[in-house]
């Protein structure tokens, strides 16, 4: 199954993250760079796999850390996270 994860630059621009093989996903995370977002990817097989909203960035500040998905603490915020306006409007309990 693959999954459509939405992340944005310091623009706010909505960029498409699709995650292969959902199935077999643990845990996602988004860094927060200098306003651009990054989704990491954790599967049980331990790969890793990164989508970068920027293709270029000038400074890396970190902003913001969120686990928007994790099975092994049933966490999972994906709808709350693809509804939100910018990378700083949301407020998500693990």
């Amino acid at each position: 199954m693959i999954k459509e994860i939405e992340i944005m630059d310091y623009n706010n621009i909505r960029k498409i993250a699709k995650v292969e093989d959902f199935d077999n996903v643990v845990r996602l995370e988004i860094k927060v760079l200098s306003g651009d977002e990054i989704l990491k990817i954790l599967y049980k097989d331990y790969s890793v796999k990164a989508f970068d909203s920027a293709t270029n960035r000038f400074e890396d500040h970190l902003d913001a850390y969120y686990c928007i998905y994790d099975i092994t603490k049933n966490i999972n915020h994906l709808d709350k996270w693809n509804k939100r306006t910018s990378s700083y409007d949301i407020k998500l309990e693990e």
